[in-house]
């Protein structure tokens, strides 16, 4: 029987939650990197030019497959 730990699960979900939200285009440039998404752990901080910006990032979560 195939058994995956909570822990391995939470990962799975928040790495595909990642990267899709990098196809997003608002972001901040720092250096030659363009943010729109900081993850450590199970924090998560979306990152945008302004409020707008940022709730179009939060809204694209919803569509995520």
């Amino acid at each position: 029987m195939f058994s995956i730990s909570t822990k391995s699960l939470f990962n799975l979900v928040l790495q595909k939650v990642i990267q899709s939200i990098k196809m997003v285009p608002s972001c901040i440039k720092i250096g030659k990197e363009q943010l729109n998404i900081l993850a450590y752990a199970d924090d998560i901080a979306l990152i945008g030019k302004n409020k707008t910006e940022i709730h179009c990032t939060s809204c694209s979560l919803i569509h995520i497959k």
